[in-house]
């Protein structure tokens, strides 16, 4: 997985979107199905922590710590941000893609 929107996309792509549309209303009315959502949810949070795991502390924004950068790019990237982006403001997915590595690039680390 990267940090673009095309490796988000591995995460939050369309089965992940038609999921969280079904999901959403599903997960209201099923217990089962809401701990089946949050699971997937802390399953990406691991993933990102992994990815950001490999990048050195130093290289990050300042006070910036690993963990907050993993949670950073697990809310940037997630699959709200991607319905918002996609399916609401009419982002391609290149446009999403171009969005999150900027996105991701300035909040994770410093400027150059």
């Amino acid at each position: 997985m990267s940090l673009s929107g095309n490796g988000v996309d591995g995460v939050n792509g369309p089965a992940v979107q038609a999921r969280r549309e079904s999901g959403d209303r599903s997960a209201r009315a099923d217990p089962e199905v809401a701990a089946d959502w949050q699971r997937l949810s802390e399953i990406r949070r691991e993933a990102f922590r992994a990815l950001l795991s490999r990048i050195p502390a130093a290289a990050l924004r300042p006070g910036l710590t690993p963990a907050a950068a993993a949670d950073t790019a697990w809310a940037i990237a997630s699959p709200d941000t991607h319905h918002q982006l996609v399916r609401e403001a009419g982002y391609s997915y290149d446009e999403l893609e171009d969005w999150t590595r900027a996105t991701l690039s300035a909040a994770l680390f410093p400027d150059r």
